[in-house]
């Protein structure tokens, strides 16, 4: 039997012209757009009979394999594939992705795209590529225009990546203190990166567009560590704990977040890493802006603090003492600029 490809299902099997005929569907699409534009995130995109219309087209350009570590969870599709997302919805489960950026919170992060440019975030059903069935994700689009390229975004991908080998770690030295036993483990959703063909939301997605499609089938997203105030979870808080140490301090694995799964694991989506950056004037004056207006000098420092870890991780779980007895990760950094002689975040 002939399987449609993905413009003709966009289309509701009228092929490729139809696609570009989503102008009959814009007038049905433009109004519900322009109620969502700007600082309305819980809009959801209505079904109706036009709906079949309502398409973003996409091209992967890059995609990591499960293979690249046994606690990536990846999207499964493969560069140069072609997928329809539909249903887009931006619902109130997704809201805690946006809470990194928004004014009183970013400003206690470090400066750069992965802490201080927003994103919007809406769950999508993907049609195309190798999968049978559609699949649901997560699409994610820069707030600002500038920020819409495929280097920018491929900077969630690095942390995504860099946070799954830190899990593939911590899964190994969680299970072989548990004897046998079985154990949560942390698997990690790494995005692929892909850019708009055709949209019937060119006003807020538009041809041309960077965006990720991560691999989250959740309704809800979860914050497990990221500012201390929240609910203590053994495993993620291990876990922000065995990173750090296994970096000597130099990288955090932070704004950790995603669903509890029924068996007990963790699936995180959109880690972000704070690395131990060298230290320059730009990163001085930030933080010494930060001191004056009340927000703590170390804190505003680009890289890992003393501070910092102590906010995230308020204390210890029992399996941290496996690795770390004496809570000492916290002061291996104890210099910003990386000599430790300096007394900048001490």
């Amino acid at each position: 039997p002939h399987v449609a490809e993905p413009r003709e299902r966009a289309a509701g099997g009228a092929g490729r012209g139809a696609v570009g005929g989503m102008g009959a569907a814009l007038s049905y699409c433009t109004p519900q757009l322009s109620r969502a534009i700007g600082d309305a995130p819980r809009v959801e995109f209505a079904k109706s009979s036009a709906s079949t219309d309502q398409a973003i087209i996409v091209r992967v350009e890059s995609a990591p394999t499960e293979e690249s570590s046994d606690a990536a969870a990846a999207v499964g599709f493969k560069p140069g594939d072609e997928l329809v997302l539909r249903c887009m919805q931006a619902s109130l489960g997704l809201d805690p992705l946006a809470a990194r950026f928004r004014d009183g919170v970013r400003q206690r992060w470090p400066p750069g795209f992965r802490f201080q440019s927003g994103r919007r975030s809406w769950s999508v059903q993907v049609y195309g590529g190798s999968k049978g069935s559609p699949q649901t994700c997560v699409l994610q689009v820069p707030t600002l225009p500038e920020d819409r390229t495929i280097a920018k975004v491929s900077l969630d991908v690095a942390d995504a990546s860099d946070a799954a080998t830190y899990a593939s770690r911590f899964n190994l030295h969680h299970q072989k203190q548990a004897e046998g036993e079985q154990v949560p483990a942390i698997k990690v959703a790494v995005p692929g990166v892909c850019t708009v063909q055709e949209s019937c939301f060119p006003a807020m997605v538009p041809v041309g567009t960077a965006c990720t499609l991560i691999p989250f089938p959740h309704p809800e997203v979860q914050k497990f560590v990221f500012d201390g105030t929240e609910d203590f979870m053994e495993t993620p808080q291990a876990f922000f704990h065995y990173a750090a140490f296994s970096s000597n301090g130099k990288n955090f694995v932070c704004d950790i977040q995603g669903a509890e799964l029924e068996n007990g694991d963790l699936l995180l989506i959109d880690p972000c890493i704070i690395r131990a950056d060298k230290m320059n004037v730009d990163t001085v004056v930030r933080a010494a802006a930060a001191e004056v207006a009340g927000g703590g000098f170390s804190q505003a420092l680009s890289g890992p603090s003393s501070e910092r870890f102590d906010a995230m991780h308020p204390r210890c779980a029992q399996l941290c003492h496996t690795f770390d007895p004496h809570r000492k990760t916290a002061k291996r950094n104890v210099g910003m600029c990386g000599v430790g002689t300096c007394g900048l975040g001490r």
